[in-house]
């Protein structure tokens, strides 16, 4: 009998600080407490030039990081052409109040989009898990959304995502409609279009040995989102290079164009899979999922 008593205050004693915990955790929270820490994700690019404590910035965009153990990033290949006509300015990623040199190491031929990556001297420390770059391209009418800094008065002072139980969700986000893919150009902006058209005229015309098509100069394969309806008639001014995501935080774009009611993006599709983390072997899937290796699997053939 005394043992059962013994066992019955030791129950209620689990019990209660079971629920003392619980109960202490919102508790943390709402008073300030960090529950966790912010991370850069998806950080601020800059093209500076520091001059003694002078430091200039004639342009701004957004990096997004799509292999954290090599230091890639993603971004738009018009901020690599701003830093071009910036002689003696470098590419910087800020990250907690620094900033971290960037070079770009790939550019594709016709979209606006790029790849640049830490120098391995001068990298940060530690990187958060990158975003995984998933290459289908979404579903017309789909619900997906944009991250990121969402205007020029409206950027945030903190970073866009913070780390929660290994997971990464952003804290600045816009929904969106998915309106069109593998989007040419003619059906986004047919101002833009014939004004790009033009240009290949005046280029066919100037080197007619060339033999060049639309697809050898202008990029026309683009996804375009639709704006909800309390943004729309509301022009877009938000850094380019953010990332479009689907709702498992997978990378389908990058930003490279706003406007009136709608957004344009480059399919993260066009990314090199050499820039991105290598596919996992299916041992290793299987072992860290804990499954046992299935006995139809033939060990020699997958060793050759």
């Amino acid at each position: 009998m005394r043992q059962n008593k013994f066992y019955f205050l030791a129950v209620m004693l689990a019990t209660l600080t079971i629920f003392s915990v619980v109960v202490t955790l919102p508790t943390l929270k709402e008073a300030g407490q960090p529950t966790a820490r912010l991370v850069p994700q998806m950080f601020p690019l800059f093209i500076a030039k520091q001059d003694g404590a002078n430091l200039t910035v004639p342009a701004q965009a957004t990096g997004v990081l799509v292999d954290r153990d090599r230091g890639y990033v993603a971004l738009t290949k018009h901020t690599r052409t701003s830093l071009e006509k910036h002689e003696g300015y470098g590419l910087y990623a800020k990250i907690d109040g620094k900033l971290y040199p960037l070079e770009v190491v790939w550019k594709h031929k016709t979209a606006d989009i790029s790849v640049a990556r830490f120098s391995r001297d001068t990298r940060p420390a530690m990187l958060p898990r990158e975003f995984q770059v998933k290459k289908d391209l979404p579903l017309v009418g789909s619900s997906v959304r944009t991250l990121g800094y969402l205007s020029k008065t409206e950027r945030s002072r903190i970073y866009a995502c913070e780390e929660l139980s290994h997971e990464f969700y952003c804290e600045k986000g816009l929904s969106l409609t998915v309106l069109l893919v593998d989007a040419p150009m003619s059906a986004i902006s047919p101002n833009d279009d014939t004004a790009q058209r033009g240009v290949l005229f005046e280029i066919s015309e100037k080197y007619p040995d060339l033999h060049l098509t639309y697809e050898d100069i202008f990029y026309d394969r683009h996804i375009v989102a639709l704006l909800p309806s309390s943004k729309k008639n509301k022009e877009y001014n938000g850094m380019s290079g953010g990332a479009l995501v689907d709702d498992k935080g997978r990378l389908l774009g990058i930003l490279v164009k706003g406007g009136l009611n709608r957004l344009i993006f480059v399919p993260s599709r066009e990314i090199p899979d050499e820039y991105l983390p290598p596919s996992e072997g299916v041992f290793l899937r299987l072992a860290k999922s804990g499954r046992k290796c299935p006995h139809f699997l033939n060990v020699r053939a997958m060793t050759k």
